[in-house]
């Protein structure tokens, strides 16, 4: 996700617009104790 927000901003920035001084990005954290909450993040980006 940070490097997709990285890359928007880029985009907008060259094209002129202005950008946000600081951007939030969502973090999540995984526990080796919980792999199946990762597994489910993982599933998420595998395409069809």
């Amino acid at each position: 996700m940070m490097g997709f927000i990285a890359v928007e901003n880029a985009i907008v920035a060259y094209s002129g617009k202005d950008v946000e001084d600081t951007v939030v990005v969502p973090v999540s954290t995984y526990a080796k104790e919980d792999v199946d909450s990762l597994n489910k993040y993982l599933d998420s980006f595998k395409l069809n």
